[in-house]
Order: structure tokens, then C-alpha cells, then sequence
């Protein structure tokens, strides 16, 4: 799935809510990214979507493209997780953050307080 960005953003829809940081780990995740997405811009008042892709090789960052607010940093560089999420932690600028990370061939999304 291509992801078709249904212009349904909850930061633009209630600008009341506060505003979250979304970080992400890609590595070619077109398969259920549009959809992840799609779920996260409808649930969340996403402030900034902040990725570290290793590298893809499919339509995962024309895909994250057609999103707004978004930081793509493309490290296929970096080879461990932990170095991966210093680098999504050091762009955080909300109080709080949801982390979704691509595990396997589905996507797992939770909330914590900075």
C-alpha cells in the first residue's frame, strides 16, 4: 500500500490537543506503512514525524513524503537499534512521544512521557 494520506490530521482537525513527536524506525516498510500512518495522523496530534530509515530500498520514503511535519534521517550507517534511537530522541521537542517501530511484517505503536 502506497499510502494515501487521507488529509485527516488530528494537530490541524483539534489544534486545542497537545501536540506529540512520532518517532519511527524504517527499513523497507511500504507494506503497512501508508496504513500506519494514516492511523497515526487520524489518532494523534502529531507535531513532527521523526524517522531514521536504514535504507530502503522500496517506496518507503516516497511514501513517508506525502506526509506533513516529517524528519527523515536515512542512516544505513548506523547498525545498531540503540544508536538509531539516539538519533530519534535528540529531535524530540514535545513532552511527550509515541514510538512506533516496525517489527517484522506488522507495526507496534506505544505512548510515553518524555
Amino acid at each position: 500500500m502506497l499510502g494515501k494520506y487521507e488529509n485527516i490530521d488530528r494537530k490541524v482537525t483539534e489544534p486545542s490537543l497537545e501536540p506529540v513527536d512520532v518517532l519511527m524506525l524504517t527499513l523497507d516498510a511500504e507494506t503497512y506503512l501508508g496504513k500506519c500512518l494514516d492511523s497515526l495522523y487520524k489518532e494523534v496530534p502529531v507535531n513532527n514525524l521523526i524517522v531514521v530509515d536504514g535504507g530502503s530500498k522500496d517506496n518507503t520514503i516516497e511514501i513517508l513524503n506525502k506526509y506533513p511535519r516529517v524528519k527523515i534521517n536515512i542512516r544505513p550507517d548506523i547498525k545498531t537499534t540503540g544508536k538509531c534511537f539516539e538519533v530519534l530522541f535528540n529531535q524530540v521537542s514535545t513532552p511527550w512521544i509515541v514510538l512506533s517501530m516496525q517489527i517484522w511484517s506488522s507495526v507496534r505503536v506505544g505512548m510515553m512521557r518524555c
